[in-house]
């Protein structure tokens, strides 16, 4: 698969720029940023934050006056759909930073046109952007959070959040493992994701998919090779199949 080579279009009337470090390392962990644009009225008071940001960060501001109550978010899925439009970039992802729902369709015109689509907001986002993405990502797993989250391993952060090992159970089931019921946790991973496009494991207090699947021996198996890094499968221990 090639390398994602990313375009942040962040909403900067909809985000805090504190975030912005955070957010650029992780885009950075799934493949290059080709480009990143800040949107907004720069002439605002609430924009100076970001400007501080602007000698430290390679970003771009987009000046956009506001002649409108949406005029930064129109300046911004006008800018998206240039830079597939136009293929000036070398550009084969995009990353919209805001938790504006108003986005969805955006999100869904760019994978239309075969761009990988991750999205980043708040907590509480509006379903229908999420999963208009490949992957949603919250702003609380981050490092930030503007609410408390449940410090013990293995325990939700949220009420109400589906239980990750009914998560983990329907992707399995959902997949198809080999003759012995043996999956790839890559596969799986891709499987979770198809249906769940904001899965994250910080979600749950954990750091990784294989950190969940550790944490239930009982439910499920995990194996891997020899090779460095290893390679890992995963199946449902069959008296729970």
């Amino acid at each position: 698969m090639a390398e994602h080579r990313f375009a942040v279009l962040i909403d900067g009337e909809n985000i805090s720029p504190r975030f912005l470090g955070p957010i650029l390392a992780e885009i950075n962990r799934s493949g290059e940023i080709i480009l990143t644009r800040v949107y907004g009225d720069w002439t605002e008071p609430h924009m100076r934050g970001w400007k501080d940001l602007l000698q430290s960060h390679p970003v771009r501001p987009i000046q956009q006056f506001r002649y409108g109550e949406n005029a930064s978010d129109g300046a911004l899925i006008m800018d998206a759909i240039e830079i597939v439009s136009t293929n000036r970039n070398p550009v084969n992802a995009f990353c919209i930073v805001s938790s504006d729902s108003d986005f969805y369709s955006l999100a869904l015109r760019l994978r239309e046109h075969g761009m990988y689509v991750t999205g980043i907001g708040r907590e509480g986002t509006k379903s229908i952007l999420v999963r208009s993405c490949n992957r949603f990502i919250y702003l609380e797993n981050l490092g930030f959070s503007t609410t408390t989250k449940v410090e013990e391993v293995g325990e939700q952060a949220s009420p109400g959040r589906v239980p990750v090992e009914d998560i983990v159970r329907r992707a399995y089931e959902a997949s198809d493992e080999d003759s012995d019921g043996w999956l790839l946790l890559a596969h799986l991973g891709q499987s979770i994701r198809r249906d769940n496009p904001d899965f994250d494991p910080r979600s749950y207090n954990y750091t990784n998919l294989l950190d969940i699947l550790r944490s239930y021996p009982e439910v499920f198996e995990v194996r891997s090779n020899e090779k460095t890094p290893p390679v890992f499968w995963m199946r449902l221990i069959p008296e729970h199949e």
